[in-house]
């Protein structure tokens, strides 16, 4: 799924079954010569020509109006997921730029409607891939050319442990949103545990 983020940080768009766009994500998918099984917004960033090859290529267009609740990424990952339940989407184009739409994405999955894909879910650009979790015992596998380890409480969490990283924590009790930041990978994996709350783990390296 590609939204409509600034292209200095998009990364390369990698293969996969369907590639949905996101208003004008829908251009930058058609540009690369992908076919778009989906595009999803109110498409108010896409020029009159832009919208006539949206309408001309792509099989399946759901359009809203501009004034609306959800966002243009809300509506397409309620789309995605009720065409194919079991899909893992990974989002380009919904970092960097603009504040307000990245913590709206990076919210996301404190929003009850998503939490049953939240396991599916990750955000990517060039300097971040973000991943989602709910309570339990985890094991994460450090992504090539990533180089930092964070574990982002997006809520209070209890009884968090993280092993296996160069900083480690035991059984402790996160009482406001904290970004256990700069931790790095001492071999291929590290672990982390929890038990109540909503982690994003992102791995990072700098530009």
């Amino acid at each position: 799924m590609v939204a409509g983020g600034p292209q200095v940080v998009m990364p390369v768009i990698p293969p996969a079954d369907h590639y949905v766009g996101v208003d004008h994500g829908t251009m930058v998918l058609l540009e690369q010569g992908l076919p778009v099984s989906l595009a999803v917004g109110d498409f108010d960033s896409l020029s009159p020509a832009e919208w006539v090859r949206v309408s001309q290529q792509v099989p399946a267009i759901k359009q809203s109006i501009p004034e609306k609740d959800d966002t243009d990424v809300q509506l397409a990952l309620l789309e995605v997921w009720q065409r194919w339940q079991e899909a893992e989407v990974t989002l380009l184009g919904a970092t960097g730029g603009r504040l307000d739409h990245f913590l709206a994405n990076l919210w996301l999955p404190l929003e009850p409607r998503f939490q049953p894909y939240l396991s599916q879910l990750e955000l990517r650009d060039r300097q971040n891939v973000i991943r989602f979790y709910l309570p339990g015992n985890y094991t994460v596998a450090k992504v090539a050319d990533m180089h930092y380890l964070a574990y982002c409480c997006l809520t209070p969490v209890t009884h968090l442990t993280l092993t296996g990283s160069k900083y480690t924590l035991t059984d402790v009790a996160v009482k406001v949103p904290t970004s256990y930041a700069s931790n790095e990978f001492l071999t291929d994996t590290a672990d982390f545990s929890f038990a109540s709350g909503l982690i994003a783990v992102i791995q990072s390296r700098d530009a």
